[in-house]
């Protein structure tokens, strides 16, 4: 019979085979494999959800960059095999964006190769300067390799999320999403916390090919992190079951996604038609025979092609969807006049049965190429401009505390489109706040993973705050999510959907803002470990 220590040493020496391979390769071969392993992890992130794949991404790319200390140009190489593996995450993450352009194909048919691939090489740059970073900071083959790289890709994503606007989409963190219980752990750390989690669970497992180190050490790593994602989730669990999702009785929300397509929204013979649709769907009979008809109801970003605050006739004509004694909450583009001339602004705002404007939250995080051109004076001259915005920019919103609901209500946290992907960028406004109410137009991205992306990069914005969130958006995915980030009702893609749910209580567990303002929790994760880093590489 084959002792417990042969069946370890096969098991270990099989695991160094393969290291071998991955570190051996070279070329054109080194960058597909990198690809592929970039690719492969986002697999793990919703829709998919495929946990599994997270530590096969990242124990393979650990392996390619340690290869590449044997390389004559070994910075070059690991800059490389960074690049490399951020293109296949960042590609297949991303590749949605072109979907945008079809609306208009006749127009943007040139740019969709750019899309596709431009965007993605140029965000994989950040991983390239941490694949840098990491081959800086500590030898292959070594324990403190395998925290450089947890601690420069944690950094760096950081950076991402941030940095020139900043665009976090599809955070290795969001793997969590698949193990609710764990992903609680948003609610002390944050995103950016669970990031560093995610890849030192990701990447744990390429320790263990490091025959230079005794078992106990190759162990060490995967045993942390493990137990660290099992305490984690006892506790995420218990959190769960402490605190069973619980309704306000004063507020039933209508949630009502029109299912409007893209090209039809802007169009001057469709405009009235598509507010009578919304309009007849707002003022539906409940579902449910005998329930309470909602107070408060909400249509997506842009549901509206007038500007509402400004134009009375408009803001008559919506009114008809709120009830005696509730309000609308809806997407509308707000202008205002300043010094001769004209600011555009990607708005919500509150409208009562009297036509009454109970207040109003503009966008304070535009689309880069989007809702704004960057550098306009230079790109606009070659044929560019921003895809929703046309000819005139978007302005950017204050990030004031402003109420969007009369004081008897209870306020939301407004959200608009994108900016529900930001972890941490409107803690200002949560103890202001008892809910979230994010409104989008998915419809740019048709049906791909783009709209599921979108819906559980938000939910994850519940979990940090501890608010409640209501997503309407104008194709899918429409939602209620409770404080803890259970899923209580979705819309499905692409239909026509009228939803009513008692609006969800807020959280009275710790969360983040309490703890950890803003992204204070990923700083003190990141400072130990970079503590416990310098001590190895002297010991």
């Amino acid at each position: 019979m084959t002792s417990l220590s042969t069946l370890t040493d096969r098991c270990l020496g099989g695991i160094e085979r393969m290291a071998e391979w991955c570190a051996s390769r070279r070329g054109w071969q080194r960058l597909l494999a990198a690809f592929f392993f970039g690719a492969l992890g986002v697999l793990s992130l919703p829709p998919v959800g495929w946990l599994f794949t997270l530590p096969i991404s990242w124990t393979g790319f650990i392996w390619l960059l340690d290869g590449a200390d044997r390389h004559a140009r070994p910075r070059l190489t690991q800059a490389l095999t960074g690049w490399a593996f951020g293109f296949g995450y960042l590609c297949l993450g991303l590749y949605w964006i072109t979907a945008a352009l079809f609306t208009d194909i006749g127009k943007y048919w040139w740019l969709v190769p750019f899309a596709l691939t431009l965007l993605p090489a140029a965000l994989a740059l950040f991983w390239a300067i941490a694949a840098l970073l990491a081959g800086r900071l500590a030898p292959a083959r070594t324990l403190s390799r395998f925290l450089a790289i947890v601690i420069a890709f944690s950094a760096i994503e950081f950076l991402r999320g941030t940095i020139l606007s900043g665009f976090p989409w599809n955070l290795p963190g969001y793997a969590f999403l698949s193990v609710l219980p764990v992903m609680q752990g948003a609610a002390l750390i944050g995103s950016y916390g669970m990031t560093v989690l995610a890849i030192a669970f990701g990447g744990a497992a390429a320790c263990f090919a490091y025959s230079g180190q005794s078992i106990r050490q190759c162990c060490l790593p995967f045993a942390v992190t493990l137990a660290i994602i099992v305490a984690l989730g006892a506790w995420g669990q218990w959190r769960l079951d402490s605190h069973p999702t619980t309704y306000r009785k004063d507020v039933v929300v209508r949630l009502v996604q029109p299912n409007i397509a893209q090209e039809n929204k802007w169009e001057p013979s469709q405009r009235r038609p598509n507010l009578d649709k919304l309009i007849d769907l707002s003022n539906r009979l409940p579902v449910v025979e005998g329930a309470d008809m909602p107070n408060i109801t909400i249509w997506p970003e842009s549901a509206v092609p007038y500007a509402v605050a400004v134009d009375e006739a408009a803001r008559q004509a919506v009114s008809l969807a709120a009830k005696d004694d509730g309000v609308l909450i809806t997407g509308t583009p707000h202008r205002e006049y300043e010094a001769g001339d004209v600011r555009y602004f990607n708005s919500v705002v509150g409208v009562d049965a009297s036509a009454n404007i109970t207040g109003r939250y503009d966008k304070v995080k535009l689309v880069p190429f989007g809702e704004f051109l960057p550098l306009r004076s230079w790109l606009q001259p070659l044929g560019l401009d921003a895809i929703a915005a046309g000819s005139a920019d978007f302005s950017r919103g204050g990030n004031d505390v402003q109420p969007l609901l009369p004081d008897d209500m209870p306020q939301p946290l407004a959200m608009v489109c994108y900016e529900a992907i930001f972890p941490g960028a409107f803690l200002n406004r949560v103890a202001a706040s008892d809910w979230i109410v994010n409104v989008t137009n998915d419809a740019w991205f048709g049906n791909t993973a783009g709209p599921y992306q979108h819906f559980h990069i938000a939910r994850t914005r519940a979990i940090e705050t501890g608010l409640p969130l209501i997503r309407v958006a104008n194709t899918g995915l429409s939602g209620v999510v409770d404080a803890y980030g259970r899923v209580l009702v979705t819309s499905k893609l692409g239909q026509v959907a009228v939803l009513d749910m008692p609006l969800p209580e807020k959280t009275t567990a710790a969360f983040s803002s309490v703890f950890f303002p803003a992204n204070s929790g990923f700083f003190l994760i990141v400072s130990v470990l970079l503590m416990v880093l310098l001590f190895t590489r002297k010991t």
